[in-house]
């Protein structure tokens, strides 16, 4: 689409679906047990960053309507923080080991 990029960086128009899909690929590789524990933890901390950041603004989506100081804004802010962790664990399922595979690594 012609001027995605540009919208991106001035606006942030799409940062949420991009925040989205780091969720559920930076917390299905942490959740999974697989790996070095140290990169692991890594994306377990921008992951809980990113959901924090998702759940604290949904002013920036719906505008002052949806404030966190408003009922709606909070059951905004729950429902994103409520997604986002269950992103992550639902895309940590197919990466966990399994009785096949043998010892950890």
């Amino acid at each position: 689409m012609p001027g995605a990029l540009v919208g991106l960086l001035t606006a942030g128009l799409g940062g949420d679906a991009i925040a989205f899909a780091i969720i559920g690929i930076g917390g299905g590789f942490a959740l999974a047990g697989r790996g070095r524990a140290g990169w692991r933890a890594l994306c377990g901390v921008v992951v809980l960053v990113l959901i924090a950041g998702l759940a604290a603004t949904p002013s920036g989506i719906g505008g002052p309507d949806l404030a966190l100081t408003t009922p709606r804004g909070a059951w905004v802010a729950a429902i994103g923080l409520a997604s986002g962790l269950t992103l992550a664990i639902a895309s940590s399922i197919p990466l966990r080991r399994t009785l096949r595979d043998g010892p950890t690594e």
